[in-house]
Formats: C-alpha cells, structure tokens, sequence
C-alpha cells in the first residue's frame, strides 16, 4: 500500500472500526483517492464481514456511487482504496438537515444528487 499510495492527515470520515483519509497515488500526486483504514483488532480474527463488503464494492458500478480501486492488508488493517469525492456524504447532509429540524427542499435533494 505504502508503495502506491501516500496517505495525507486529512480524516473524511470515521466509524467504530475505521477511518477513511485522504490519499495521493504516488506515481501521479494530482490522482486523489479516499482510503479506508480498518484496524482488524476489533473483528478477533473474523474478518470476513470486511471481505464481504469488498466483494459488494467490487461488483457497484454506478455513477452516483463511489468506485472500489483495490485493497491492500497486512497483519493490523485493511486498506480499501475508493474514488475520492470533493463533496459530503449523503450521511452528512441528512444528519446535518435533521439536527436543524428541516426538510429538504426539491432544489436541495436535486443540489445533493447531482
């Protein structure tokens, strides 16, 4: 993974076993991708849910959902390496619109989607 792949500090996302970050291919520093890093600590050896959800990554192929690249592994983690995306995650928009206790309007799902 470290071969290809530069991971910058910058964290997109977390969740309870995993952080996603930025990263930069190093044989061309302008080809952004996002990385998923899983800590393998937390499944006791029984990573197979993970693999599951590589295999479900591998078969998506849709312009409005992020494209799988490939995936790396060594005894710690698994490295998912997906399409970056500059904008948020349908997650944070929804969150973020509940918390203020509104709906979406046509025009702001329309904004989110496209």
């Amino acid at each position: 993974m470290k071969e290809k792949y530069n991971i910058d500090n910058d964290v997109l996302g977390c969740g309870g076993f995993s952080k996603v970050f930025r990263g930069r291919s190093k044989e061309d520093r302008e080809f952004m991708v996002a990385i998923k890093v899983i800590s393998k600590s937390h499944f006791h050896g029984n990573t197979s849910i993970i693999h599951n959800e590589i295999n479900i990554l591998k078969q998506l192929d849709h312009p409005r959902v992020i494209k799988y690249y490939e995936t790396f592994e060594n005894a710690k983690y698994i490295y998912i390496v997906m399409e970056y995306c500059k904008s948020k995650d349908l997650f944070t928009y929804i969150t973020q619109k509940s918390k203020e206790k509104g709906v979406f309007t046509e025009a702001e799902v329309s904004f989110i989607i496209e």
